[in-house]
């Protein structure tokens, strides 16, 4: 779990460079995009660990510090989702192909991540996935959303 709150913290202050860098008037939306990917792809990670870690964790004095922890750890992974959701809709900013790349890793790592996320969110996603859905065209890219959607409804009752 050290390794790897490092290797999120690393990867967010280098993300954070680069979009630092992007309001000066350079552009690396590739590169942030393939970023944003590894993160989600990092998050799904985190989950895993945590459903191995949280079952060692002793019931002692110290055990709601550490489930605190664990509640603020889900709370950062929500937020790399989150990042990555608010990107779709920047289509000026990034390539067909970076949005694509988003899509794929969203699709791929949402079955882990959404255990991180609160009832609210995983409404509010649903309905955030569903308005993107008309502003992309590529098959697979909206077979990504159908995936994502359908994955968000599985166990979950209708809002």
């Amino acid at each position: 779990m050290v390794d790897y709150s490092s290797l999120l913290e690393g990867t967010g202050a280098i993300l954070k460079r680069y979009l630092a860098t992007t309001t000066k008037g350079q552009e690396f939306h590739k590169e942030i995009a393939a970023l944003m990917a590894f993160m989600l792809h990092t998050a799904a990670l985190g989950v895993e660990l945590a459903d191995e870690f949280v079952p060692t964790i002793a019931r002692d004095e110290k055990y709601a510090v550490r489930m605190d922890g664990i509640k603020k750890m889900n709370s950062g992974l929500t937020t790399i989702f989150v990042g990555a959701e608010n990107s779709l809709a920047e289509q000026k900013f990034y390539s067909a192909e970076d949005l694509s790349l988003l899509l794929k890793a969203m699709s791929e790592t949402l079955p882990r991540v959404k255990k991180a996320f609160s009832a609210d969110y995983r409404v509010e996603l649903r309905k955030k996935l569903t308005s993107h859905r008309t502003s992309f065209k590529k098959k697979e890219d909206i077979q990504h959303i159908d995936e994502m959607l359908k994955e968000l409804s599985r166990g979950q009752v209708s809002p």
